[in-house]
């Protein structure tokens, strides 16, 4: 039985089998995110303290170095600048 068949039916649908042990995404802790090489766009803006929509903002303007990694049916951007880069460069008068 198809799902729409199952709602049209007012039957409720199996859960999937590994619906209850699907894996979270977990905030990282300043520690872990310091070993890594690049990160995605929500970890480096939980790692300076930005949002996400800011980081993006600032990937378009180049003060932020990305990367576009095209696996997958969209791609993934990852950042190459380190958190204590972006932080030392807010600090750089801007000519």
């Amino acid at each position: 039985m198809s799902i729409k068949e199952a709602l049209m039916s007012g039957v409720a649908p199996r859960p999937l089998a590994n619906a209850s042990t699907a894996v979270k995404k977990k905030n990282l802790t300043p520690e872990e995110l310091a070993g890594r090489v690049a990160l995605r766009p929500l970890e480096f803006a939980q790692a300076v303290g930005l949002c996400r929509a800011t980081v993006y903002k600032l990937m378009d303007a180049g003060k932020i170095k990305s990367v576009k990694n095209n696996v997958g049916r969209h791609g993934a951007r990852l950042i190459t600048t380190t958190p204590q880069e972006f932080l030392a460069s807010l600090a750089e008068p801007e000519l």
